[in-house]
């Protein structure tokens, strides 16, 4: 082994070993597959039609987004306004209860430890 390398490194010509060509074509092969299995999947995603859009896209209910599908609404403010500011009256509300029922808690409780 150690000769090879050394004729190698002299310039000299080295028996051809048909193993390394065959490892290095085995290497190609496999490169080109995985690229042309790349290929494959991009070509199947581009054909893929777009998502449908049904009218219940933009009543979904689930309390965010929905801004952008909606037009403006006779007085001129976006469409989603009303239901943005309903569902906002809705969270104050929660928070200020919250709040009265931790201030009766901290009520109940320091008065009767003194």
């Amino acid at each position: 082994m150690h000769g090879i390398a050394l004729q190698y490194l002299a310039g000299r010509t080295v028996p051809h070993h048909t193993a390394v060509a065959t490892d290095y074509w085995g290497v190609a092969a496999a490169l080109v597959a995985c690229g042309l299995a790349v290929l494959v999947c991009y070509l199947l995603a581009g054909m893929r039609p777009p998502p449908r859009r049904t009218d219940q896209d933009d009543d979904s209910g689930h309390g965010g987004g929905g801004g952008p599908g909606r037009g403006p609404t006779p007085d001129g403010s976006p469409g989603w306004w009303p239901e943005f500011e309903r569902q906002f009256a809705e969270h104050v509300e929660r928070e200020r209860r919250s709040e009265q029922l931790d201030a009766a808690r901290r009520g109940a409780t320091g008065s009767g430890g003194s």
